[in-house]
């Protein structure tokens, strides 16, 4: 049996209404959903199968591939904003120094490594 949230999904596009007495209808077993709309939402949700060369590049890819695209990517936006690294560096210097006031105040030195590690962690 299709629970209402599916129901709902497999009628989308009609009136809250008319939904809801197609509702009652089904769970009085006088409604049953249109094979057409089971067969659509079936189509949705297979699984696409990839093509063999597909399938062949991803299996030769490895950790060195993905650490050059990184540094590939990273070197195309340091050549398009080269001051993105600097302005990032500001606000961790200026976060670390906020940081460093609050733990000033604070009395314990293993409570202020441990609240500087926490706030850090959050950048």
């Amino acid at each position: 049996m299709t629970k209402w949230s599916e129901f709902r999904s497999l009628h989308k596009g009609q009136k809250q209404s008319e939904i809801s007495k197609l509702w009652a209808q089904y769970k009085a077993g006088e409604y049953d959903i249109p094979r057409g709309i089971e067969a659509d939402q079936e189509e949705e949700t297979q699984e696409i199968q990839r093509e063999e060369e597909e399938v062949e590049v991803l299996e030769t890819y490895d950790v060195a591939e993905e650490f050059a695209a990184q540094n590939k990517i990273a070197e195309m936006i340091d050549e398009e904003h080269p001051q993105l690294l600097e302005e990032v560096e500001e606000v961790l210097e200026a976060t670390e120094e906020v940081i460093d006031s609050i733990i000033e105040e604070e009395t314990n030195p293993e409570l202020n490594e441990t609240t500087k590690k926490f706030f850090l962690g959050f950048l």
